[in-house]
């Protein structure tokens, strides 16, 4: 049964037992709803069921203007209750979201704490009824909770409000992110796809660690039968011979380059090529004809001893530093299936749940000082930081809007992790201004850069290492400050970030930015548009002094001056995807 035909018994049928908070309707389908904590952040429901329970959540359309979740990728709009299914688990989403105005402030916000289990959601606008509704389909019965915030907010603070919450339920702390994880990281797969050897690989990090990179990915192509589209090699996970001979000698010379260094590994998959297919087929059924591969069903004991053996190995043999382990959403072919014998784990998500437990266990073991483990989209659910401490958007090449926006989603949903881009690049004979525009938009995430830079022009490398380093010295505001991205339904237009006496704000789009210049020490303004200025609405009552720097797209100084602002508008002339430093001066 699809999730659509699973809903449609009930869809807006008058519900088996409902509560009313805020003007939203909690409806109870196969259990009992029990309003157990208030507090100035939302409230708590308890949910109690003997079997299959359905929620239904809704609201009078009101100023409804877009809905936001963890997956929502670029769509924000409203869409019909009749076309929209989703099926969640660890490793796909999570069951929450945010119904928001045309003011980007939040109608409704919600989530549930079945956010391991696998549950099924639909959502959208009723045209019969002129509502929007939500509705959640949990099996198992059992005790469970749902959060909803109080209604209001932005969707950046509603989101924050419910990681908080989600910390409150966690099983195990999240882990721990090195420092290494925060630096900006060199990326194999856009560069050189499956076409990667020790030689070439060291010497493109060694001008990489010229611009201040000090993180490297050595993406898929690395291993044997890693070669041509598609994974009907994948399974053994031994080095090519030809391409890196002793692969441990390569991963120590990329250490004296200065680089922590992980390897990507895709351990669900096992292809006909391999040798272990033919020992591990039996606990693979499905093919997706897609990969060109088979997917290893997690629900077996085996199958997760087996893997967690070879990612260990990964660190023992080879000395990585960690694993970008990919494609962990294949398993959800599995979602609902029955269970086959053997199995010990009925249900996907709690399978994963296991697995990626033990592979951290063995992973903090191996590495105390900080093992790194990289996602990607769409595992990212608020559970996921237990498991990982990288999470990386999903493969947008070239695609800026896309990695701002994924990144900016990323940050709303992880609760401890450091977000990543996906890594940047480029055609030779771009203009700086592409480049500028590429790194700015994964201004609020760890950069990751995937081109040739021994290829590379003097300009492209020295606006490569202008960005690097503005980023470098805004790190911490920019990614462990103060977050607030704007309307969502426009694709966050304008990012801002502060901490302590300093601000960054990036402008997406052409509009005014609205501040307190007495609010902070030190403004920065990077114009990722076109335009050769920047609008300032100041705030407040007082004339501020300011010394006002420029720079170009390519890193070049424009020029300095001092400037009043009192309060209305105010034009700062900042080529096109260049950057202002606003320091403030005494009175």
């Amino acid at each position: 049964m699809t999730t659509l035909a699973k809903f449609s018994p009930i869809l807006w049928a008058p519900p088996e037992q409902s509560v009313q908070l805020d003007g939203l309707e909690i409806a109870a389908f196969g259990g009992t709803l029990h309003v157990s904590a208030r507090d100035a952040g939302g409230t708590t429901l308890d949910i109690s069921a003997d079997g299959e329970l359905i929620i239904r959540l809704s609201v009078p359309l009101g100023d409804a203007s877009g809905y936001w979740h963890p997956g929502a990728g670029g769509g924000r709009n409203l869409p019909a209750d009749w076309s929209t299914e989703l099926r969640t688990s660890l490793v796909n989403s999570s069951p929450s979201g945010c119904l928001y105005d045309s003011a980007g402030r939040s109608i409704f916000g919600f989530s549930l704490d079945w956010y391991v289990r696998e549950a099924d959601m639909r959502y959208g606008v009723s045209e019969e009824h002129r509502r929007f509704g939500v509705w959640i389909a949990i099996g198992g019965g059992g005790q469970k909770q749902l959060r909803l915030t109080t209604p209001g907010r932005t969707v950046a603070e509603t989101a924050a409000s419910l990681r908080d919450w989600h910390r409150t339920l966690a099983a195990s702390p999240a882990m721990a992110v090195p420092d290494a994880g925060r630096g900006v990281t060199y990326s194999t797969w856009y560069a050189f796809a499956q076409d990667v050897a020790a030689a070439t690989v060291e010497k493109e990090l060694a001008v990489a660690a010229e611009s201040g990179l000090s993180l490297a990915i050595l993406d898929d192509g690395w291993q044997q039968y890693g070669s041509g589209r598609g994974y009907a090699g994948c399974g053994d996970w031994v080095a090519d011979p030809v391409k890196f001979p002793d692969l441990s000698a390569h991963v120590e010379r990329a250490h004296a380059l200065g680089y922590h260094y992980c390897a990507w590994v895709a351990p669900l998959l096992i292809g006909p090529r391999s040798q272990a297919f033919s020992q591990w087929s039996a606990y693979a059924p499905r093919y997706e004809d897609g990969l060109k591969c088979n997917v290893l069903d997690p629900r077996h004991a085996a199958v997760r001893q087996h893997i967690v053996s070879m990612c260990s190995r990964m660190l023992t043999e080879y000395g990585f530093d960690g694993l970008k382990i990919d494609f962990l959403d294949s398993c959800m072919t599995y979602a609902g299936s029955p269970a086959a014998a053997g199995q010990d784990i009925d249900d996907v998500g709690e399978a994963m749940a296991v697995l990626l437990g033990e592979i951290r266990e063995e992973f903090d073991r191996i590495r105390p000082a900080g093992a790194l483990i990289e996602f990607r989209q769409p595992y990212i659910g608020p559970a996921i930081s237990r498991f990982a401490n990288l999470l990386r958007v999903g493969d947008c090449p070239a695609d800026a809007v896309t990695n701002r926006v994924g990144a900016i989603d990323l940050r709303l949903t992880a609760a401890d992790a450091a977000v990543h881009s996906d890594p940047i690049l480029w055609h030779d004979d771009a203009p700086v201004e592409t480049i500028a525009r590429q790194m700015q938009a994964s201004l609020f995430s760890v950069p990751q850069l995937s081109v040739r830079l021994s290829e590379a022009s003097a300009a492209h490398r020295a606006a490569i290492g202008f960005w690097t380093s503005f980023w470098q010295s805004s790190r911490d505001v920019l990614l462990q400050g103060d977050f607030e991205p704007g309307m969502p339904n426009a694709l966050y237009p304008v990012v801002q970030a502060s901490r302590g006496p300093e601000c960054v704000i990036a402008c997406y789009r052409p509009e005014p930015l609205s501040v307190d210049l007495g609010q902070w020490e030190q403004l920065q303004i990077v114009n990722s548009t076109d335009a050769a200025t920047v609008i300032l609405q100041a705030n407040g009552t007082e004339v501020t002094r300011a010394r006002v720097e420029t720079w170009s797209a390519a890193g070049q100084s424009v020029g300095a001056t001092d400037r009043e602002f009192g309060a209305g508008l105010h034009t700062i002339a900042i080529p096109p995807f260049g950057l202002a430093k606003l320091v403030m001066l005494p009175q």
